[in-house]
């Protein structure tokens, strides 16, 4: 098997109680694969000899893994059966129409490799879910839709081609079925249709004329979202959307005197059905002023709500982000946001955002929000190997106590054993050549430092 990684990060922020690596595994081939704290059952099928390949993701944290396959009915059935005998709380199969295709499995040294899986398993570690989306001490997941939310189930995806009759595979009871090659309602003449309902979060009353539309991102425009179909609700808050081309798309809400919503990013297949129910939150401002540790305003700060949460706790993600710039009394709006709750972001060369993990009411219960932040000094040094030469490697700087909601950093070194971090929170960290993580040996050679208001701090490490 062939095993090997994508989308490494160099400079880590200390979010998280426990190791965080922005990493996707990814594996080629059908060699065996140890259990990784999966339900039981889950390894029998993930080894199975039909599987070409997998990942493992996603970044932040790890736990979810995904196995592909490629194999005819009686293959499928006999995965079907081995995913019937996994002890979970529920399990999930869902029916596409396919082909599908992965770049997980694609040869880089031949171009017109197969490419194309009949069927996956996914399946999370749950552990890993709950440090990931269900810390209580940490919002830093909240725009995702796992957030505060129970572990998916174990998955079975199928892909019917002309390689699988689906009518001759038998699902055990116990088993989730969702077909999404049709659903309840006519089938569209052309491309996929989504329906549903759209109601109010805090009433749950339906929204009349709320708008559902697809979107599609124009090559090489990351901030541009091109409307390609879109259907508005009735009376009952009820809609349709139709005709929406096969392709990658985001969904997204809007309704007068609420605040817009993105509620999920699709491929969609001509022929597939899907139901939707939409909640959408009426729509709060945010006013408030960045001060100094004088009091004093700071102008120029670029200002972002981060981590928006709707009434019910959970991830409510705009289409646009909005992101303003404070005035010279240091004041900022920001608006088109959610009545429910938001993390505030203020950025500035040079400057520390002193709370910016504190959560405020949206509307604030107060008018009159202050936030404020503290300049900020630097580290910059070299790493001496032991035998007197530059050292290479990497090299870590870590806040005291529960790393939550602090500053840290980690970044390699550069070829003459010299590293240099900017920006860093006044206050005291130890240095070393190794991270200061669960189950690592401290570093006698660590240096302990305490960094001051513009200015920079000098030190040598041995490694």
């Amino acid at each position: 098997m062939h095993r090997h990684t994508y989308a490494a990060t160099i400079v880590l922020s200390l979010l998280l109680a426990t190791p965080a690596t922005a990493l996707i595994m990814v594996g080629k081939g059908n060699d065996p694969v140890n259990d990784a704290g999966w339900p039981v059952g889950s390894l029998e099928l993930a080894n199975q000899k039909t599987r070409v390949g997998y990942w493992e993701g996603p970044p932040f944290g790890g736990g979810q893994t995904c196995f592909l396959y490629r194999g005819d009915t009686a293959a499928l059935e006999a995965a079907v059966k081995a995913f019937a005998g996994i002890r979970a709380p529920a399990l999930k199969l869902v029916v596409h129409a396919g082909p599908q295709n992965s770049q997980f499995i694609a040869d880089p040294k031949d171009p017109k490799a197969d490419t194309h899986y009949d069927w996956s398993f996914t399946v999370w570690n749950p552990a890993s879910w709950h440090r990931l989306f269900n810390d209580p001490r940490t919002t830093f997941m909240a725009d995702s839709p796992n957030f505060h939310k129970p572990v998916d189930p174990p998955q079975l995806d199928v892909y019917v081609t002309d390689r699988i009759d689906w009518k001759k595979i038998t699902v055990p009871d116990g088993i989730t079925v969702i077909d999404e090659r049709a659903a309840e309602g006519p089938k569209a003449a052309a491309g996929a249709v989504i329906r549903g309902d759209v109601f109010d979060m805090a009433t749950g009353k339906p929204i009349p004329d709320a708008e559902v539309r697809v979107e599609r991102q124009p090559k090489q425009q990351r901030d541009a979202w091109d409307k390609v179909a879109s259907g508005a609700a009735n009376a009952a808050g009820r809609f349709e959307v139709t005709n929406i081309p096969a392709g990658n798309f985001r969904i997204v809400a809007a309704a007068k005197g609420y605040a817009p919503r993105v509620l999920k990013y699709e491929e969609f297949r001509d022929g597939v059905t899907q139901k939707l129910a939409v909640e959408l939150s009426k729509l709060a401002t945010l006013r408030g002023v960045i001060l100094d540790t004088d009091n004093k305003p700071i102008p120029g700060v670029k200002v972002r709500a981060s981590n928006v949460m709707a009434i019910d706790g959970r991830g409510y993600n705009g289409p646009d982000p909005e992101e303003v710039t404070t005035d010279q009394q240091g004041a900022f709006i920001l608006g088109q946001l959610p009545t429910g709750y938001a993390q505030v972001w203020a950025i500035k060369p040079g400057w520390y955002h002193v709370e910016p993990f504190k959560l405020f009411d949206l509307p604030p219960s107060r008018p009159g929000l202050t936030i404020q932040m503290v300049q900020t000094g630097a580290i910059k040094g070299k790493v001496v190997a032991a035998n007197g030469k530059p050292a290479n490697g990497s090299i870590n700087v870590s806040p005291p106590g529960d790393p939550i909601g602090k500053w840290g950093g980690s970044t390699n070194l550069n070829a003459d054993g010299t590293f240099e971090f900017k920006d860093v929170p006044p206050g005291p960290y130890t240095v070393s050549t190794r991270p200061d993580l669960p189950g690592v040996t401290p570093d006698p050679n660590a240096q302990h430092v305490t960094v001051v208001s513009g200015k920079t701090l000098e030190v040598t490490v041995k490694q």
